[in-house]
C-alpha cells in the first residue's frame, strides 16, 4: 500500500522531524511505501527575519517597535547558527525521510493537483490548531482527497483539551470526511468525538512507537563529550529553569549541558546540535531537565531520571503523557520550593505500561490499513 503522510515535517524543530521519522518508519515496517507530503503554506515557511511581532494587535506601539528590534538583533547575531542548524536538519531529512517529490505550497495546490495514495494520513503534532491570522487549515483535514474510505488521522493534536465554542461548528463540518480519528491527548478524546460525532481513539505520539535501540542507532556522539552530566533541553527562556538545573547539578555534583538556552547566553541564543547528536545527548545523559513534551518523551525512551518543567505551552500533554505512564511527579512546577533529587523511576512498570499503550496504537494503524486494503 501506498501511504501519504500530511504533517508538520519541520526542517528545524526536533520534535516534528523525530515524530515524522517514526510514523513513517512505523507504517514501513508494515511493509507499505510512505511519502511525507511536502505541503508547505504561506504560514509555515520561516524565512531569516520573520518577525513574529508583525502580527500584534500592539502594532506600532513602542513595545512593540522595541521587541521587533530585539527580535531582530537576535536574528543577526544568530545567523550563522541558524545557517548551520538548517543544514543539520537538511542533512537528516535526506537521508531519513520519504519526501514527496512534488512540493505544495498552498491548499489550493493541494486541491488542484491532488497526490495519489491509497491511504492518506495526517497527524501527529498540532494540524488541527486553529490560527488567528488563517482559521483551520483545510489540507490539515485532508479536504482536498475526494476519494472515500482512505482518509485517517494519528495521534493529531490541536494543541488543548478543547476549543472555543464559536470555532466549534467548522471544527465539526471538517471532521466529517474523516473515516478515521485518533488523537495524541487523553483529554480530547470525548472532547473531539462528541464535537465530530465520530468513534476517537487515542495513540501514542509516534516517537514513542519506536524503542530505545532503535532510536539509538541512529545516535552518533559530537566530537566532544562528556560521561556523565546533566543535560538541559528547553524551550522557553526560563530563569527558574536554568536555577532548578544548576540546583539538581550542585546535589549531584555533575556538569550541566544546554542543548538550547543556557545560562551564560546574553542573547540568549539557542544552541542546536545535529539530530543524531540531540539522541546520543538523551541516551547517555546521567539525568534530564526539560519543559519539552518530546524531551520528556526522549528521556522515558531511555530510561532517564528526569523532571519535566510545567510550561503553558506543555501543560496538557506532558500531564496526560505522565498519568498515562503513572508518573506524574516528575512534572515539576515553577517556583517550587527546593526538594530532595529523585533519581529513581520505576521504569519496569512504566515500559509495561508504555508496552501495552504502544500495541494499542499500532492496532489503530494496522486496522486502518486493513480496512483500505479490504475496501
Amino acid at each position: 500500500m501506498k501511504i501519504g503522510i500530511l504533517t508538520y515535517n519541520s526542517v528545524s524543530n526536533y520534535g516534528a522531524l523525530f515524530q515524522a521519522y517514526a510514523l513513517q518508519k512505523t507504517l514501513e515496517k508494515h511493509g507499505n511505501t510512505v511519502e511525507l507530503i511536502e505541503y508547505w503554506p504561506a504560514y509555515r515557511l520561516s524565512p531569516l527575519f520573520k518577525n513574529p511581532f508583525t502580527q500584534s494587535r500592539n502594532r506600532g506601539t513602542i513595545k512593540w517597535i522595541l521587541a521587533s528590534g530585539y527580535r531582530f538583533l537576535i536574528d543577526l547575531i544568530s545567523l550563522h547558527q541558524n545557517n548551520r542548524r538548517m543544514e543539520y536538519f537538511k542533512d537528516f531529512h535526506s537521508a531519513n525521510l520519504n519526501n514527496s517529490k512534488e512540493k505544495y505550497y498552498s491548499y489550493e495546490e493541494l486541491a488542484s493537483k491532488k497526490p495519489k495514495y491509497d491511504l492518506y494520513i495526517a497527524g501527529s503534532d498540532q494540524l488541527w490548531r486553529h490560527r488567528d491570522d488563517i482559521g483551520f487549515d483545510k489540507g490539515c483535514f485532508l479536504k482536498f482527497v475526494e476519494t472515500k474510505n482512505c482518509k485517517a488521522t494519528y495521534a493529531i493534536s490541536f494543541g488543548r483539551s478543547s476549543l472555543d465554542s464559536k470555532y466549534l461548528e467548522e471544527f465539526c463540518e471538517l471532521t466529517q470526511g474523516i473515516d478515521w480519528i485518533s488523537v495524541r491527548e487523553p483529554s480530547a478524546v470525548q472532547y473531539v468525538a462528541e464535537a465530530s460525532g465520530k468513534d476517537v481513539v487515542w495513540c501514542l505520539d509516534p516517537t514513542l512507537l519506536l524503542d530505545q535501540d532503535e532510536w539509538g542507532a541512529l545516535a552518533i556522539p559530537p566530537a566532544k563529550h562528556l560521561n556523565e552530566y546533566i543535560l538541559v533541553y528547553n524551550l522557553a527562556k526560563t530563569p527558574s529553569l536554568v536555577a532548578f538545573a544548576e540546583l539538581i547539578s550542585k546535589k549531584l555534583h555533575l556538569p550541566v549541558i544546554y542543548l538550547c538556552y543556557g545560562k551564560h547566553r546574553r542573547f540568549s541564543i539557542p544552541n542546536y546540535v545535529r539530530p543524531e547528536e540531540w539522541l546520543w545527548y538523551f541516551r547517555n545523559a546521567t539525568f534530564v531537565v526539560t519543559d519539552s513534551f518530546h524531551g520528556t518523551i526522549f528521556s522515558i525512551i531511555n530510561r532517564k531520571p528526569f523532571y519535566t518543567i510545567q510550561q503553558k505551552s506543555n501543560s496538557t500533554r506532558v500531564h496526560d503523557l505522565l498519568g498515562e505512564l503513572g508518573i506524574p511527579d516528575r512534572l515539576h512546577y515553577p517556583g517550587e520550593v527546593p526538594f530532595e533529587v529523585d533519581s529513581n523511576i520505576d521504569y519496569n512498570t512504566v515500559y509495561q505500561r508504555l508496552s501495552e499503550l504502544r500495541k494499542k496504537s499500532v492496532n489503530y494503524l494496522y486496522d486502518v490499513e486493513s480496512q483500505v486494503n479490504s475496501r
